[in-house]
């Protein structure tokens, strides 16, 4: 038999779940988590913060678990692509083969693209 898992609705007060009733949200990039359930009683959908301690009891309960992937952090640009703050190994091998393709480094520089 499945263990029961007991919360509270804002609404309705204490309610008790089964833990596929639940879905338990980590961001370990923002250092928060919740969970979230559709009350029992009302049907409204609760979410609440979960601090570690809550992380750890619905983990060891298996609780479905959603884990937001870093990729959700990634700034874009108009046409989808990450925008970084930094010059990578990418951007440092653009620029080598780019002068060396050309004499006048000048004319490089002051050219529009």
């Amino acid at each position: 038999m499945a263990a029961s898992i007991t919360t509270t609705c804002p609404r309705c007060g204490t309610v008790v779940l089964e833990r596929e009733d639940l879905l338990l949200v980590v961001d370990r990039w923002a250092d928060v988590s919740w969970y979230q359930f559709d009350c029992v009683s009302c049907a409204r959908r609760i979410v609440k913060e979960a601090p570690e301690p809550v992380v750890s009891a619905l983990s060891f309960a298996d609780v479905p678990a959603f884990c937001v992937p870093a990729e959700v952090y990634e700034r874009r640009d108009g046409a989808g692509r990450p925008v970084t703050d930094r010059l990578g190994a990418d951007d440092l091998l653009d620029a080598v083969l780019l002068l060396a393709g050309t004499d006048d480094v000048v004319a490089l520089a002051t050219a529009s693209s």
